[in-house]
């Protein structure tokens, strides 16, 4: 039976993944002013939030026990939703959204299954993420109560299928910041399982609509200016389906539906092949859109449908050069003085930097001071501007006094570390969080050295030491083993915005402090600098999202790229904190960071020691190699077989913003509430093995997991192949961008992905056990794309007991696998005795706190032992 019927109608063996289903959600309802403070599931204690939750059980059960079929509508706590086809192959079904407060999360599903004798069944529950769940078999509860406490618990409950069609229902309940819900459903015998079809529809019927919901897929995810912005269908579609475009929201899940009580922003009928134009991206202003294509009945209700998340996206001008730095200080101001996000006070900030004192929005002052009072999660972002803000206007008086008195109100108010009372469910775990805590701390203290805190009911000075003591030590972890969350193109900027602020707000008799944070500073910018190709942060990444993966120019690094060295972009939105802060700073990084940066003659090969890690690994080491034509970058056999919610191990890069990378997922879904989602994170984690321009990814899949993916954006490329058998087994892929060759290899084969939002997009390998192999090659080396292509097509890959041998015609024979010693032309490969960095732009040896840059000629030093 093809992927296509089972999305309607399968047979589940005993002990495989119940489905199809429908759903009814994601809902995510804010319930922070009820259930304030972590939740029972963090705690695992008894809170208001067990009474929310009961309260949404009991909503749920009576939903539940009413039939539903696909396309109905129904409403939940005041939420109407349709009920939707789950079109997803994945063992662990997951859906997710992160807020920033306290939320209600729900999803309801059902399912009928179908009994060839009545009889007594024994179902096992898996869970995803904690949370409440309730399983109904016709309209009876079964079983109900906590799953998920620990990763990986199941749970056993009998029940009655009666023979014939039994309808089956699950409910998933959750609150707190993570709107995360998930789980699988086994029975221990084979049975029939149907999505219960629209009423009146035939599953002939219905599977021919299925085939033209497959056939939509989208030719990429950012539209540019001069491109038409919609979808393509591969054949002609019988019920014309209605295409809208809708505004869209940053990182939220793919499966969220559109305000029903707005209007589109276009609207057309596919009734013909080929791309369905919506509008010219150029009509758009920059950011975030939603495509919603509804397959209609009679009266004009959807009976199913898709909904792809893309972006429109203009690219900033080429700026490149010393002599135009001012230029794009004002240009980086400019473009963020407007804003489309949540963090606005950035916003401000730019204006009160370039003097538009008369357009300073005291709204959004308040309404991310009234964040930092109610201790949403991210206030530490928020505060950061406050303060800014409040130093500045402490000598200008540009502000409203009632507005400076509301934000002092704020400041003072705050709960800045673990060690003060109060309900709160801001994390403050991580590096950055830390030292985003610290910094605030400090600078408040500075700001109001005599004022008692109401929080803590100490004074200013009080705090002003801890923070600085914090901040002290916090820096020099850094300057001597690296960052945990080691070249994050997605907290680097949040990280580098509080080093700003102790660099401008140190006061004169504590110039060590400002030296020191300088020196951070310093020591990031070289990272962005090197490691980057043609303004794409490329390496790996200790933690990293979805969208600044898959976009280049989505990257939060990419406007600290551009504002230095006229590389990158200007992204939309305000996800500009540090930008922004270095925008509006007294602080330069060093010049030499300039060549680094637009340096396209070079080849570097850079061994880098990153972070005080715990669990499986104490550090990440990481190989980039770096030529004019590419860049490859991987972090080396690091907590192989691991979970990992966010770490990106590695990565090609190459003109044109193309990028080629690796995952290993968990869901199908996407977005910041689902750690890992499809592209960012893995389930399972690699062991890999770099040789400057050859790298292998061995991969041993865990039982939840259903395949490893390649993102391999074909259509982009100037030049690609596929399919191309290799000489012991597997398949060769290659592509070619500008003079930069690659070529990637899948031991057991690979397929070109034809559904979800992808199609066409990405190799799929399904076997449990698989090397993908990569190459990089130059026009410079290899001449001909086809040389190089035919070469590595030639070169033998062989695998016995696990273990790879590769002859890599530029490296010599390369052995690795799971388990195996890496041995490059006979000698063995030590993947952790590196340095804190050695390249032929930097040296520092891991823990000494030492630290020289070197380009040009020009040398200079950094130190963070003082």
């Amino acid at each position: 039976m093809s992927n296509l019927e089972e999305n309607l109608s399968a047979k589940i063996p005993s002990g495989e993944t119940l489905k199809p289903w429908i759903t009814l959600g994601l809902f995510n309802q804010d319930v922070n002013d009820t259930v304030r403070g972590l939740t029972l599931f963090e705690t695992q204690s008894t809170t208001v939030g067990a009474t929310m939750l009961q309260q949404a059980a009991e909503a749920g059960l009576a939903l539940l026990q009413e039939p539903a079929a696909e396309g109905d509508s129904a409403d939940f706590r005041g939420e109407e939703q349709r009920w939707s086809l789950v079109r997803r192959p994945e063992k662990l079904l997951q859906w997710g959204k992160y807020n920033i407060a306290n939320h209600l999360g729900a999803v309801l599903l059902q399912s009928i299954l179908t009994a060839d004798q009545p009889g007594a069944v024994t179902f096992t529950l898996g869970s995803g993420m904690n949370c409440l769940a309730q399983v109904l078999v016709n309209g009876q509860l079964v079983y109900s109560g906590i799953i998920g406490k620990k990763r990986g618990d199941e749970y056993t409950f009998t029940a009655f299928l009666q023979a014939g069609e039994n309808r089956l229902a699950v409910g998933l309940y959750r609150v707190g910041r993570f709107a995360q819900l998930g789980f699988r459903l086994t029975l221990d015998r084979d049975v029939q399982v149907s999505a219960p079809l629209p009423t009146g529809m035939t599953i002939d019927e219905r599977l021919t609509i299925e085939r033209e919901v497959v056939a939509f897929r989208l030719e990429r995810d950012v539209f540019y200016p001069g491109m038409a912005l919609g979808p393509i269908c591969e054949v002609t579609p019988s019920r014309a389906p209605r295409v809208q475009l809708w505004p869209g929201v940053p990182s939220t899940a793919r499966h969220l539906r559109q305000n029903p009580h707005t209007a589109p922003l276009a609207e057309v009928s596919a009734s013909e092949a080929g791309l369905v134009t919506l509008t010219q991206a150029v009509d758009l202003p920059d950011g975030p859109y939603k495509i919603a294509i509804d397959w209609l009945d009679e009266s004009g209700q959807p009976l199913t449908g898709l909904l792809y998340h893309v972006h429109k996206f203009t690219p900033a001008p080429e700026l490149p050069g010393p002599q135009n730095q001012e230029t794009r200080r004002l240009r980086v101001l400019e473009h963020y003085t407007t804003s489309v996000e949540w963090q606005l006070t950035w916003n401000q900030i730019c204006r009160y930097a370039l003097g538009r004192y008369d357009q300073i929005d005291a709204d959004a002052i308040r309404a991310s001071c009234e964040h930092v009072i109610q201790r949403k999660d991210c206030a530490d972002f928020m505060i950061q501007g406050i303060l800014r803000l409040l130093y500045w206007d402490r000598d200008q008086h540009k502000l409203d006094p009632a507005l400076v008195a509301l934000m002092k109100e704020a400041v003072l108010g705050f709960k800045y570390w673990v060690d003060e009372p109060g309900d709160t469910v801001m994390y403050m775990g991580s590096e950055n969080h830390r030292l985003l805590f610290h910094v605030a701390e400090w600078m408040a203290g500075q700001l109001y050295p005599t004022e008692e805190f109401s929080n803590s009911g100490m004074r200013g000075l009080y705090h002003s030491t801890k923070g600085r003591m914090y901040i002290t030590e916090w820096i020099r972890q850094r300057g001597r083993f690296g960052l945990d969350e080691w070249h994050s193109n997605s907290y680097y900027p949040i990280t580098i915005a509080p080093l700003v602020n102790v660099y401008d707000f140190a006061i004169n008799e504590d110039s060590k402090l400002r030296e020191m944070a300088g020196f951070a500073l310093d020591y990031m910018l070289f990272n962005i600098a090197s490691d980057s190709y043609q303004g794409v942060f490329g390496s790996s990444h200790g933690r990293s999202y979805g969208e600044y993966v898959k976009y280049p120019d989505m990257e939060m690094t990419a406007g600290i790229s551009w504002l230095y060295w006229g590389l990158g972009s200007l992204i939309p939105g305000t996800e500009g904190m540090g930008v922004v802060c270095l925008a509006t700073s007294s602080y330069q990084p060093p010049a030499l960071l300039n060549g680094m940066a637009n340096d396209n003659t070079q080849t570097i090969k850079s061994l880098e020691k990153h972070g005080l890690l715990g669990r499986g690994a104490r550090h990440a080491c990481q190989v980039v190699y770096r030529t004019p034509d590419y860049m490859l970058a991987s972090v080396q056999d690091h907590r192989k077989g691991e979970f990992e919610a966010s770490t990106h191990p590695a990565q090609v890069t190459l003109g044109k913003k193309n990028i080629i990378f690796w995952t290993c997922p968990l869901t199908s879904g996407e977005g910041h509430g689902l750690r890992p989602d499809y592209w960012s994170g893995n389930a399972v984690l690699p062991r890999i093995l770099q040789i400057s321009n050859v790298m292998a990814l061995h991969w041993r899949r865990q039982p939840l997991t259903w395949m490893t993916h390649c993102w391999f954006e074909k259509d982009r490329f100037d030049a690609y192949k596929l399919d191309i058998p290799g000489k012991n087994g597997g398949t060769w892929a290659f592509c070619q961008v500008n003079d930069g060759y690659v070529g990637i290899y899948s031991q057991n084969g690979y397929e070109l992905g034809t559904l979800t939002q992808y199609a066409g997009r990405e190799l799929i390998c399904y076997a449990e056990e698989n090397t993908w192999l990569v190459e990089c090659g130059r026009k410079a080396d290899w001449g001909s794309f086809d040389a190089f292509c035919d070469a590595l097509a030639a070169a033998p890959v062989t695998f016995e007991n696990d273990v790879m041998t590769y002859q890599s015609p530029s490296q010599g024979i390369i052995i690795s696998g799971w388990e195996q010693i890496p041995i490059h032309n006979g000698a063995p490969v030590d993947s952790s005795a590196f340095p804190l960095v050695r390249s032929p732009w930097a040296y520092s040896d891991y823990g000494s706190g030492e630290f020289t840059l070197m380009y040009g000629g020009e040398r200079q030093q950094l130190w963070f032992n003082q």
